[in-house]
């Protein structure tokens, strides 16, 4: 992504694409890669984006910022964490236990089978296979549900 600035090193356009350089200079004879160094000349520079950082997926959103900032020689865009209204996270939350019910019912329906051999073999389930199943029940009580979730171990015997 790059920037388009004035001679002021002001943000004129921000993003701006190669389609966008190409569109503006049609009359321009330009080569198939255009290189920075002629970008500059037109006052387009690249824009590097910073690494995303950490924040709280439940109570926050992180986006990029909407302006590049012209740092030690070059352009950067970082990102701005926002607090999530209490309605939004309402909803989030609602979203993310669907999902997590979701996984937790299809790793149910996975494992039928094992309740299945059993009633037609007439044997009973093992321990280890009733606690996984339970765990897995019992993922929405879970104090972290619906976003920090300790998945059971799936029992490792048949």
């Amino acid at each position: 992504m790059f920037v388009k600035v004035n001679k002021a090193n002001q943000v004129v356009q921000y993003p701006y694409t190669m389609d966008m350089f190409r569109s503006e200079n049609r009359n321009v004879s330009l080569p198939e890669n255009i290189s920075n160094r002629l970008l500059e000349k037109y006052f387009i520079f690249p824009v590097t984006v910073t690494e995303m950082p950490d924040y709280n997926q439940e109570t926050q959103t992180v986006a990029h910022d909407s302006t590049p900032l012209f740092v030690d020689g070059q352009w950067i865009i970082s990102w701005a964490i926002a607090e999530k209204p209490a309605g939004q996270i309402e909803y989030d939350n609602m979203i993310k236990g669907s999902e997590i019910r979701k996984i937790r019912d299809e790793l149910l329906s996975t494992t039928d089978w094992v309740s299945i051999r059993a009633i037609d073999t007439g044997t009973s389930v093992s321990e280890e296979w009733i606690a996984y199943r339970m765990g897995l029940r019992d993922i929405t009580s879970q104090s972290g549900f619906p976003w920090n979730i300790n998945w059971p171990t799936i029992p490792s015997g048949v």
